[in-house]
């Protein structure tokens, strides 16, 4: 909420869906001189990169590319457009070990990881899960009255 970007587009793409590298590269990268229309839809907010881990090796060098020529036309101050876009990348596998593996683009990693943030998964927060079944309950389902019985 305090975010300058917060009424501005969130974007999210899943890099594990679609299984065209053409495809996804047109989609992320763009063609030429022009932007791609994932930048284009979250000018001014944010893309939100799903399954970062599952885009193909031969794009990570190039989606790399991108993100050090957006800082450095940023810092240069340079009167070229210059993507206005906050990338978040997510990934379930470890993308230190990948990379360890030879599975992802190191220098990639070492970029997307400068902040990293682990969210545990559910199992591991006690008491998340009940909270998170009531808040979703009167959510979607705000004038029926759901009890649980202890055991669920």
């Amino acid at each position: 909420d305090e975010s300058r970007r917060r009424d501005a587009p969130l974007v999210t793409y899943d890099c594990g869906r679609e299984r065209d590298p053409r495809r996804i590269e047109h989609a992320l990268l763009g063609s030429g001189d022009e932007a791609s229309e994932l930048l284009r839809q979250s000018s001014g907010g944010t893309l939100f990169l799903r399954r970062i881990d599952d885009l193909p090796t031969d794009l990570q060098p190039r989606l790399l590319e991108l993100i050090e020529r957006r800082d450095a036309l940023r810092s240069a101050n340079e009167h070229q457009p210059v993507p206005d876009v906050r990338f978040i990348f997510s990934s379930s596998l470890s993308l230190r070990l990948l990379a360890a593996e030879g599975l992802f683009y190191e220098p990639l990693h070492k970029k997307i990881s400068e902040v990293a943030l682990r969210i545990p998964p559910l199992r591991e927060r006690e008491g998340d899960a009940v909270f998170l079944l009531e808040h979703f309950l009167i959510d979607f389902s705000p004038d029926r009255i759901v009890q649980l019985s202890p055991d669920a």
